[in-house]
């Protein structure tokens, strides 16, 4: 099984490969090779970063319906029942 996060970077023919059908090959010595139509791709393996969470202060703080919601950050879906 092959674990991580890779981004494919663009190439001389190609800007962008979202939506294209790839082919993840790793090999006996645990490489990855990446390819599209027999092209091996360049690629860069994102190492995911602990996500930081702005805390707002109380002037900060989203009031909404006499509720204050301290944790949330613009485009949070909030469900009130």
């Amino acid at each position: 099984m092959i674990q991580g996060c890779y981004q494919i970077l663009p190439t001389e023919t190609r800007f962008g490969f979202a939506k294209a059908n790839v082919e993840v090959q790793k090999h006996l010595d645990e490489s990855i090779h990446i390819f599209y139509k027999e092209e091996e791709l360049p690629y860069k393996l994102i190492v995911p970063q602990e996500e930081k969470r702005y805390v707002p202060s109380q002037k900060e703080a989203l009031p909404v319906g006499g509720v204050t919601f301290l944790f949330c950050r613009k485009g949070d879906i909030i469900i009130l029942h």
